[in-house]
């Protein structure tokens, strides 16, 4: 979520979600911090370009960023992520991985679109909200790439969204999402590799097996 207490300098005519550039964005970060296994430190990320996180009441939303610029020009983000999140359902350790995707969700912003905002505490204004809806979209696309990259898709069983929820890291609803959009390419050599094409097409088939009537 960006900010409401943020003014667009020049923000984009976005008509769609720009896909391809959030996914390269993410793999930006992925090879600056070594391709490394999930579940994807990318913290390591905010400490290498000194952006500070901060974990607070927000009383709404899940997170937002904040932009600051210094009266020497010098530009630096800000990410604040909720602790209260409202939800009786949410265990710690489910509210830990939301909050983590929200981290990964404002890197997005940071990324993508830090540049069309101006210094966060000196101005005030709403983004229109059909670019912020894109931004929002956009901004999830990221996180999905950046916590769940392809290269962490090895064995069929990846395919499980319980399994890949738990190898990166992230809640349910996150890992359903990304397998509903994963690359098809990805997806049959995956089934391929697990040979599914050898296996007997339905029980009728195994020997010893009764035979249904037809």
């Amino acid at each position: 979520m960006i900010s409401h207490h943020s003014r667009l300098l020049s923000y984009p005519q976005l008509r769609t979600p720009r896909f391809t550039l959030a996914r390269k964005a993410a793999q930006s970060v992925l090879a600056e911090l070594g391709n490394p296994e999930p579940p994807i430190p990318f913290e390591l990320y905010f400490q290498k370009k000194k952006w500070r996180v901060f974990f607070e009441e927000l009383h709404g939303p899940d997170g937002y960023m904040m932009k600051h610029v210094n009266s020497r020009g010098k530009t630096n983000f800000v990410i604040y992520v909720a602790t209260d999140v409202d939800d009786s359902t949410y265990n710690e350790e489910t509210i830990r991985r939301r909050q983590y995707f929200t981290m990964a969700h404002e890197l997005g912003h940071i990324l993508l679109h830090g540049r069309f905002l101006l210094n966060s505490e000196e101005h005030m204004m709403r983004i229109p909200d059909q670019t912020a809806a894109i931004m929002e979209v956009e901004a999830h696309w990221f996180a999905s790439r950046l916590l769940m990259p392809n290269y962490v898709f090895k064995s069929i069983i990846d395919l499980i969204p319980e399994q890949l929820a738990e190898k990166c890291g992230v809640n349910l609803t996150p890992a359903h999402k990304r397998l509903k959009t994963l690359d098809k390419n990805l997806r049959k050599s995956l089934v391929r590799s697990a040979r599914l094409d050898k296996w007997p097409k339905c029980d009728s088939d195994i020997p010893g097996f009764p035979k249904e009537k037809r």
